[in-house]
């Protein structure tokens, strides 16, 4: 159902897609449907209800104002750009690029993202030994993974939560970091100002001793890396929570 159209592609075009708009919107892809004014729906089950919204990522949607790439990325408010798979990006000129991210944007100073509070990355990793293992971002339907990764010219301020538990139980720490990191023009040029903090004090049972987190530089793919270093023969799983300030300026 539309009023009016200014292109022959402003249709549901897609199997199985509708088009609820006032004015020239479009749904192209497989069940996909797009409302209000000059919406486009391309991904596979995706959403785009707004003004001038774009969803292309499959199972993706997009409400306001904002575009979304990214496979089972959501995005909601003005002007955003949310490109992380199962990304969540909301306010104003936010940039969602890490995967399960959720980013709040406020009024950019130049881009869309130079402005904005990452609130959650979630990042975990598993380990039977004592070698230390990085922490990842993952996806549940399948191999992809994604580092803490830095845009160019940007800074954080981050804080690291650091859960980690032995299989058979009793043995488990918590550990809590923050800090500043940078990545100028290159991935070469990734820093962390000063020192990594420790927050508080950190929780760790008496069979935990050896365990260890440790959080760098990335200088290869211009990234914020943690480890986690357990013990010979044992199982124990890792989750993590990062949160950042985000601040770019070329």
């Amino acid at each position: 159902l539309q009023t009016s159209r200014t292109a022959a592609a402003q249709v549901a075009s897609g199997a199985k897609s509708f088009v609820f708009s006032n004015q020239s919107s479009l749904a192209s892809g497989e069940s996909s449907a797009a409302g209000c004014y000059g919406s486009e729906a391309s991904g596979f089950g995706s959403w785009a209800f707004g003004q001038l919204v774009v969803s292309s990522g499959y199972y993706s949607a997009a409400w306001g104002s904002t575009s979304v790439s990214g496979a089972m990325g959501f995005g909601i408010g003005s002007q955003g750009n949310v490109s992380g798979r199962a990304a969540f990006g909301l306010g104003t000129n936010c940039n969602a690029y890490l995967m399960n991210s959720i980013v709040v944007g406020t009024y950019a100073f130049a881009a869309n993202g130079d402005n904005q509070v990452t609130i959650a990355f979630p990042m975990s990793g598993s380990t039977t030994n004592a070698t230390p293992v990085e922490l990842l971002s993952k996806e549940a339907f399948g191999p992809t993974t994604s580092r803490a990764l830095i845009p160019t010219n940007t800074s954080w301020s981050f804080e690291i939560l650091v859960l980690a538990r032995k299989s058979s139980g009793g043995d488990h720490a918590r550990y809590n970091r923050s800090g500043l990191i940078y990545k100028n023009a290159t991935s070469a040029t990734t820093t962390i100002e000063g020192s990594v903090q420790i927050v508080g004090t950190d929780i760790i049972s008496a069979g935990a001793s050896s365990w260890a987190v440790s959080v760098t530089a990335d200088t290869t793919n211009g990234a914020l890396k943690i480890e986690f270093t357990g013990a010979a023969a044992t199982n124990i799983r890792v989750s993590a929570w990062v949160r950042m300030v985000e601040v770019g300026y070329s």
